[in-house]
């Protein structure tokens, strides 16, 4: 009788096992049970699945709802995968071996989906009110794009991710290793861009919102080294001129000069979080 009970109570743990691996490295505890090409589909089919939601978070045509329903489905088969993973097996050393390498491979290799998106938490107002800081409530949390322009060049208009210059900003021990901007592109390669009137000229056209700018309220900023006229920019050829929404308060271009088109990281697709602004910022 004792016998009995003693096998009944480990079962369970066993299997709960299986879902703990399959958490970390999904599908493990499927070929933990013996059932190996379960297990390899399952891990496959996760990582698909989840890719395939974030390029549809990426897709600035596709609605939000849709949007939030892929991520739910993507959801939905991690746990109907936990689920499959809660089944006895066995752990030898050889299958020990193999979790550790794959969860190493997991946790320290970039996944898949940081080579065509990756989500960012604006930290200031530069860009208000198109994309908001921390100061007035919760702070935007974004999706960014990296695919769009490895496939194409940026655009007049768009929302873009970068690393400021070498030289433009004074890092300190304390900042992190990698510290990205948000601002529009206005000046393209080449051009001759102007503030004049709290409005962007182009070669001598004012821009406006059939260029993707926003009636914003552009100031001149004072001379400083890196950009000794506060008015006239011309653009080198293989460089962008960046500006933020909240003129007043966005360290953009005006102040540290061009942007390299090598320092573009990728272009901001849409808003998750918070609820209330969840869409595609313009």
């Amino acid at each position: 009788m004792l016998e009995n009970t003693s096998s009944t109570t480990e079962a369970p743990q066993r299997k709960w096992l299986g879902v703990l691996l399959s958490l970390f490295v999904p599908g493990f505890g499927l070929i933990r049970a013996g059932h190996i090409w379960r297990g390899v589909v399952w891990f496959v089919a996760v990582q698909v699945i989840w890719v395939f939601a974030l390029l549809l978070a990426i897709w600035r045509s596709i609605p939000s709802w849709v949007v939030f329903a892929g991520f739910a489905i993507a959801l939905g088969c991690q746990l109907v995968m936990l689920g499959d993973s809660f089944r006895p097996g066995k752990l030898n050393a050889r299958l020990c071996l193999i979790f550790a390498a794959a969860f190493f491979a997991v946790i320290c290799l970039p996944p898949a989906a940081q080579f065509f998106s990756r989500a960012f938490r604006i930290a200031t107002d530069g860009m208000a009110p198109t994309l908001r800081g921390c100061s007035h409530g919760p702070a935007d949390e974004i999706i960014a794009d990296r695919l769009c322009y490895m496939l194409s060049p940026p655009k007049r208009g768009d929302l873009v991710v970068f690393h400021l210059p070498d030289g433009a900003m004074t890092k300190t021990p304390d900042d992190p290793p990698e510290i990205f901007f948000f601002q529009r592109l206005v000046g393209l390669p080449g051009e001759k861009i102007e503030i004049r009137d709290g409005h962007v000229l182009a070669d001598g056209r004012q821009l406006g919102e059939s260029d993707g700018i926003p009636e914003v309220h552009y100031t001149t900023a004072p001379p400083r080294p890196l950009m000794p006229d506060s008015r006239v920019y011309e653009v080198p050829h293989d460089a962008y001129f960046m500006l933020g929404d909240n003129s007043p308060h966005s360290y953009d271009s005006r102040y540290w000069g061009y942007l390299p088109a090598a320092n573009i990281y990728a272009r901001v697709s849409r808003i998750y979080y918070p609820f209330s602004r969840v869409g595609v910022p313009q």
